[in-house]
């Protein structure tokens, strides 16, 4: 039952204009962020509208792969595999690794197809992307990398999420643990 809705954002702050991009380049971020929490999200139905047009309806998915498909087609989702692991921790939690990751013939040029989520939130970390790309060592040419769709759940307490404004960039208080487990499922 939550409706957002921005206008006029910058009507009375034209300092904050300045670093405004052209508006189609405003808008490539706003879907950009958009897909990321509708794919962290399946279960939510989502709208986005941009000038009174429909631009996405996604109706809440049990599956992630939903989502996927609806984003990037099936030419993506039908070539990726399911992957899943866990491995427990002191205290009777665990880390909690799932998700979905491309066969080598679906590499791509940038990592621009390489989705992390950390608890229901979009993340960047170079010790996971490196992992990997470990994991694909070998099995793509120099220069590709692999797409995946990747789900980590552990609890709060063990991450920092203030390391950058964005909160999209985190620090893991065993981020070697992480990395084995993210190299051994794949």
């Amino acid at each position: 039952g939550t409706v957002m809705e921005v206008h006029n954002l910058f009507f009375n702050t034209p300092a904050r204009r300045r670093f405004l991009k052209k508006a189609s380049t405003e808008f490539g971020q706003i879907v950009e962020q958009f897909s990321r929490v509708a794919l962290a999200n399946p279960r939510l139905h989502m709208v986005l509208r941009h000038n009174e047009k429909l631009v996405y309806e996604l109706p809440a998915a049990n599956d992630p792969l939903d989502r996927i498909r609806r984003f990037f087609g099936a030419e993506v989702a039908d070539h990726l595999i399911a992957v899943s692991s866990e491995s427990p921790l002191p205290g009777g939690s665990a880390i909690r690794l799932w998700g979905y990751v491309g066969e080598p013939a679906l590499s791509r040029a940038t990592r621009s197809h390489q989705f992390l989520f950390l608890n229901g939130r979009w993340i960047q970390d170079r010790s996971l992307q490196h992992a990997l790309a470990e994991a694909y060592r070998g099995l793509l040419m120099v220069g590709r990398h692999p797409v995946c769709f990747l789900f980590l759940e552990l609890p709060p307490a063990l991450v920092d999420v203030n390391v950058h404004p964005n909160k999209s960039e985190v620090r893991f208080q065993d981020g070697q643990t992480l990395y084995r487990q993210l190299l051994k499922t794949l």
